[in-house]
């Protein structure tokens, strides 16, 4: 009875470290531009946007900008774990 108890909690530990973990990587969803950092090869520099464009990215691994935006308006993503 003892070992039941203690295989069904380590199976519950792992499932629930491994659904965390896909989470926190993820970019799926809605982001906002809120700073742009830039840099002249020297040095960088930040500074805060106000009312930056939205982008969505998808399950299929493709995104869109919800505003206009002349340098690229759709597109696919990839995401490449160290």
């Amino acid at each position: 009875m003892k070992n039941l108890f203690h295989i069904s909690l380590i199976v519950l530990l792992i499932l629930s470290c491994s659904k965390e973990n896909e989470d926190k990587n993820s970019l799926i969803g809605q982001w906002q531009l809120v700073e742009e950092c830039l840099s002249d090869g020297e040095s960088w520099g930040c500074t805060d946007v106000e009312n930056g464009y939205t982008i969505e990215f998808n399950k299929n691994e493709t995104f869109s900008f919800n505003e206009s935006n002349p340098n690229c308006l759709t597109g696919s993503f990839f995401i490449q774990l160290k």
